[in-house]
């Protein structure tokens, strides 16, 4: 049964013998921006996205102050695009008319850094889990980069360590 419900509401994007794949159409892209953001609690937002009440594409759930955002002339004209991806980074290039909020799909967690065109900027929790950053009108690079305290200290202790065997 939930096979057939799963063809029946699915394109199906791939099929062979053995394998048979459907698309989700409604989900969610990897990278979008909003141009309309409010402030909740943690347990709030969790409670409006299970509940399908508000529309994440259109609305960020933001847990601090949201910056000032504005409403653009063509939303459409909103991209993201994802140019490096490795464990510790991810590099975009992102334009907007208008200034927004750019939501990465990737759980927010302390260590990651977000710079806009090689500037450090603020990072935001949008919709409960997810890495957010405010994007200006215009053309941009946005960088996130995992930089802890402990990752730079092991680096420098395991090169100390190196120069030391090497002498």
């Amino acid at each position: 049964d939930d096979f057939a419900y799963l063809e029946a509401t699915y394109p199906v994007v791939y099929r062979d013998a053995d394998v048979q794949i459907v698309e989700r159409t409604g989900a969610l892209p990897r990278a979008w921006i909003v141009h309309e953001a409010r402030q909740t609690e943690p347990t709030e937002a969790l409670a409006l996205l299970s509940s399908g009440a508000f529309d994440p594409r259109d609305t960020a759930l933001i847990e601090s102050l949201p910056p000032e955002l504005e409403r653009p002339s063509a939303p459409a004209a909103d991209r993201v695009s994802i140019v490096d991806y490795r464990p510790e980074s991810i590099e975009m290039q992102v334009s907007t008319t208008a200034a927004g909020l750019l939501i990465l799909s990737e759980i927010s967690y302390p260590g990651w850094k977000v710079f806009v065109d090689g500037e450090p900027a603020e990072s935001y929790v949008a919709d409960y889990l997810f890495r957010a950053v405010a994007i200006p009108p215009g053309e941009h690079t946005v960088e996130w980069r995992y930089q802890t305290r402990s990752t730079s200290l092991g680096i420098a202790i395991s090169v100390t360590t190196l120069a030391g065997l090497a002498a």
